[in-house]
């Protein structure tokens, strides 16, 4: 599996792309050409899917996306790129059962599976930053920018 290092040399080396080329030019068109090809429509009356058929396509859609463009940085405004076979063992290997939060606001995500009893679980606020106490959060008086300064 590709590790931290490997990672940061590729945030640091990839292909240059400005912010909105990068949306614009490359994400978008993409976006739209694998919702294409895979027949994906939008069906608001049935905001959960129960479509096995429609599940893979969409998987296999984000999987092409991802692969095609790669993952935008925008601190480096550098595109990391990888192989399909490094994102399939990147999702092989990563966590099941990922805890966030500590003591006793500490709660385990539990991936659910289709026709699942679990009640779903929403993960809010700081996007998987380490926020889990004042030591670390950022303060967010007046609001979180999206980006910071340049």
């Amino acid at each position: 599996m590709l590790d931290f290092f490997e990672i940061n040399k590729r945030a640091m080396n990839g292909p240059y792309c400005t912010e909105r080329d990068f949306d614009m030019n490359i994400f978008v068109p993409k976006l739209r050409e694998v919702v294409k090809k895979y027949g994906i429509i939008y069906q608001p009356g049935t905001p959960i899917n129960e479509d096995d058929d429609l599940a893979d396509r969409v998987f296999q859609a984000a999987l092409d996306l991802c692969v095609e463009t790669g993952v935008f940085v925008t601190d480096t405004s550098r595109i990391i790129k990888c192989t399909r076979e490094e994102f399939l063992e990147a999702l092989r290997e990563a966590p099941s059962a990922p805890e966030f939060g500590e003591g006793a606001d500490r709660k385990t995500m539990l991936g659910r599976k289709p026709e699942s009893d679990a009640p779903p679980w929403c993960f809010v606020g700081a996007g998987g930053a380490t926020v889990s106490n004042e030591d670390v959060s950022v303060p967010s008086r007046g609001g979180l920018r999206a980006h910071p300064p340049r």
